[in-house]
């Protein structure tokens, strides 16, 4: 099912963005964090 689907690409995707947070200057981490929420928002649904 679609939610299924969405909840693997999002579990895939949470490992990575991690890491490659961690490699990231501080201000660019703050932008992503400001960012974040709007990427994942259009998930909210399917995670639940």
């Amino acid at each position: 099912s679609w939610d299924r689907h969405a909840e693997r690409w999002v579990a895939a995707a949470e490992p990575k963005r991690m890491v490659h947070l961690g490699d990231l200057p501080e201000s660019l981490r703050e932008r992503h964090a400001a960012l974040n929420p709007l990427l994942l928002k259009p998930f909210g649904g399917f995670a639940k």
